[in-house]
């Protein structure tokens, strides 16, 4: 995906570090001088990879960027004829409130600031990580929404942190992202060093297909970064890889500690001036930025995976071509067997994803090395109960006749428990927007209801670490009884909750169902309610709750209104608990009622659930029509809320049903493959469902006990188990 490259001058002097300060205009903080050069980085044995640095720009909307990481610098930059003022503080970089940090460029000049033109026209920001943060090889990656305008450029890059020093360009830089308005789908990666800088650098670019533009969704922009090689990917797909080779003979000075910087740049050499077709102000949207190590092996390796025998998961020979077979054979701690679990579901070796063979689902389907293409064959899941798993298929990850001679093939196969598809894998680096965690995955057990299921069976089995523990109803007054009837604390109940957290699990109770005595009616006002979700809280140390309101509770306005009233108590009492609320839909979407009625009174919920089933759905698909249900959710609350589509997806949920529902849809595995699938791409807050009672095949045993579909045991919550936000 090579593309020319603009002709353009630097604009990477902005940096007033002291021995560079004839070549900008810009004032820093750095101006004190920055760290001594470092020595050349050691050796450094194979690990897993880990999170190193980590911003989610969580915090308070206007708040100012955490100072412990970021520093932020002030000025102009003539070296690229760039147009705009870069100020300190929140002004222009900010936190939303949301999760994000907005770096806002405007039309306006509200300090009288001057730049090298005259009066500056622009203002906007500039952060970087130098003297908090430098890195030296690993994985580093930031999601973001990007601006659009003519005239626009937003990056994403690093410096040497021995730029005071060397200067520019024998510090070096990586480009990670950068793009210019003129090409909204369009962004390149490029290196920059000593005789190979401006518009002689290395790069390439990478061009969204359909006429697709950046601006209008999240990326996540990275490159892998080892001793001799950096790979850039957009959305895990890679589109470039730069070793010494491509330098031609000159220098290669990427094997020393850089630094992070990101930055909203207005006009410029290479950008060209904003014009009457752009809109102002833009914002830079950043999600995240995050760096992970990657062990310092050649390719980005993390760590070994080993399996049947005590040997590794290879690339046979070592080989990088598309169609290299893996193979099981003895650890002997190459590159070969060097594997980064990123969280964007791939698995990485040399540069390259661990695949299915032309993306097949049969038993049997061999896999291989290929170049990372972002498709569903190099997703995979690592549960807890030690699977690697193929979503798609919904298959292991299998040595072939369970053979640990060397150079066993490894295929994908139906899962089953057996040695030969247990494996120890590094742990994830991380490489998408922090998701819901554990406890999204949460299926309702219901110790009320026919034969409950042993919780830690299903545990050992599954990989599921949380449970949607049902119900806590009334006792015909305000007071929370497990179904209106069993005590809190000393009962079945207790029991189950200090086994699953025994085990290293959690739960999470849920007030109210379809049927019995509701709090949220039995209580008389919005405090008593919350004081019987407190007591509650305070009876377990709860992280979370979930209220399902349905029937005559959701019916009511008074009852709608109670309830957001005393949710909004509960969390200003509760600092960080979650907060699911779950009820019924139609195929289109929810009743938008009780989300208005929220959003109008000031509450945030940190999951919006639907109950996709009992809707209408006989005969028809029930994982497509889950789907057109969630798109309607996802539209009430962005309505709601005000929210983009992002976040919009990140405060909903979905709560199927297993198998034959009240009403007989048909509920199957495959649709529950559909909706873990819907719920990867969009990032859902939450993915349960009723229940685990359930999800088991049937022997003459009724609704309470089994799904009504052919399945083996917890079929169902494998699915949803590999869930990873």
């Amino acid at each position: 995906m090579d593309s020319p490259r603009l002709s353009r001058r630097s604009r990477r002097l902005l940096l007033s570090l002291a021995s560079v300060l004839a070549l900008t205009s810009l004032t820093t903080g750095l101006a004190q001088g920055a760290p001594a050069p470092a020595a050349e980085a050691p050796a450094r044995t194979a690990a897993a990879a880990a999170v190193t640095f980590s911003d989610e720009f969580d915090g308070p909307a206007g708040a100012a960027v955490d100072g412990g990481k970021w520093q932020i610098e002030t000025g102009d930059n003539v070296n690229n004829h760039e147009r705009q003022y870069y100020t300190a503080g929140n002004r222009n970089a900010a936190l939303d409130g949301q999760g994000h940090l907005v770096i806002t460029a405007r039309k306006e000049n509200p300090g009288n600031y001057q730049c090298w033109y005259g009066r500056c026209e622009y203002t906007s920001a500039r952060l970087n990580t130098a003297g908090k943060f430098t890195t030296t090889y690993g994985r580093v990656e930031a999601r973001m929404k990007i601006p659009r305008g003519q005239g626009i450029w937003p990056a994403f890059w690093m410096l040497g942190n021995d730029i005071g020093q060397v200067g520019w360009p024998n510090s070096g830089e990586i480009d990670i992202m950068e793009n210019v308005g003129f090409e909204p789908g369009t962004v390149h990666g490029t290196l920059h060093g000593p005789g190979y800088s401006g518009s002689d650098g290395i790069g390439a670019g990478y061009s969204l297909p359909g006429g697709q533009a950046f601006a209008d969704a999240f990326h996540t922009f990275a490159v892998d970064w080892s001793p001799n090689a950096i790979t850039w990917s957009v959305d895990g797909t890679v589109y470039q890889r730069r070793t010494p080779a491509d330098l031609g003979g000159r220098q290669w000075v990427f094997n020393k500690p850089f630094f992070v910087i990101l930055n909203l740049a207005v006009g410029g050499y290479w950008p060209g001036d904003p014009d009457g077709s752009t809109p102002l102000p833009q914002q830079l949207v950043v999600d995240y930025v995050r760096v992970s190590s990657d062990g310092g092996q050649p390719g980005g390796g993390g760590g070994p995976i080993s399996g049947l025998g005590g040997k590794c998961v290879d690339v046979a020979a070592g080989g990088t071509a598309n169609g290299t077979a893996v193979q099981l054979y003895d650890c002997n701690g190459t590159a070969a067997q060097q594997w980064t679990v990123g969280g964007d579901g791939t698995i990485r070796a040399l540069g390259k994803c661990l695949d299915v063979a032309s993306g097949g689902t049969a038993n049997g389907t061999q896999v291989q090395l290929w170049d990372c293409n972002g498709s569903a064959a190099q997703q995979w899941a690592t549960p807890a109960a030690r699977d690697i798993v193929n979503p798609q298929a919904d298959k292991c990850l299998d040595v072939t006749g369970g053979n640990a001679v060397n150079g066993a093939r490894l295929q994908i196969w139906t899962c089953t428990g057996a040695a030969n598809q247990k494996w120890t894998a590094p742990s994830g680096g991380g490489t998408t927007p922090p998701g819901p965690g554990a406890m999204a995955v949460a299926p309702y057990l219901y110790n009320g209801w026919g034969s409950p299921p042993s919780p830690t069976t299903v545990m050992n089995a599954t990989g599921v670490k949380w449970f949607t523990l049902a119900f806590v109803l009334s006792n015909g007054y305000c007071n929370p009884q497990w179904d209106g009837g069993r005590p809190l604390t000393g009962g079945v109940d207790q029991q189950t909750i200090n086994t699953v957290r025994s085990a290293g699990g959690d739960v999470i109770p849920s007030f109210g169902g379809w049927s019995g005595n509701k709090l949220e009616s039995s209580c008389s006002s919005a405090g008593e309610l919350a004081a019987a979700y407190q007591k509650v809280i305070n009876a377990y140390g709860l992280k979370a709750i979930d209220i399902d309101i349905e029937a005559a509770a959701y019916d009511s306005p008074t009852v709608q209104q109670r309830t957001v009233d005393a949710l909004k108590t509960v969390k200003a009492a509760n600092p960080g608990i979650k907060v699911y609320v779950t009820f019924g839909t139609g195929q289109n979407g929810p009743d938008s009622s009780l989300i208005g009625r929220a959003a109008a009174s000031g509450l945030t919920v940190d999951s919006w659930t639907i109950m996709p089933f009992n809707f209408g759905g006989v005969g028809q698909n029930m994982g497509q029509l889950t789907v057109r249900a969630a798109e309607g959710l996802k539209t009430a609350v962005k309505n709601a809320y005000g929210y983009s589509d992002d976040q919009a997806y990140r405060h909903t949920g979905i709560s199927s049903m297993n198998g034959i529902t009240d009403n007989n849809e048909t509920v199957t595995v495959a649709d529950f493959r559909t909706i873990l699938g819907y719920a990867q791409q969009r990032h859902l807050a939450r993915l349960t469902f009723w229940s685990v009672n359930r999800d088991r095949p049937c022997t003459g045993g009724g609704a309470d006990t089994c799904s009504g579909v052919s399945q083996q045991p917890w079929d169902f919550t494998r699915v949803f188990a590999q869930y990873n936000g």
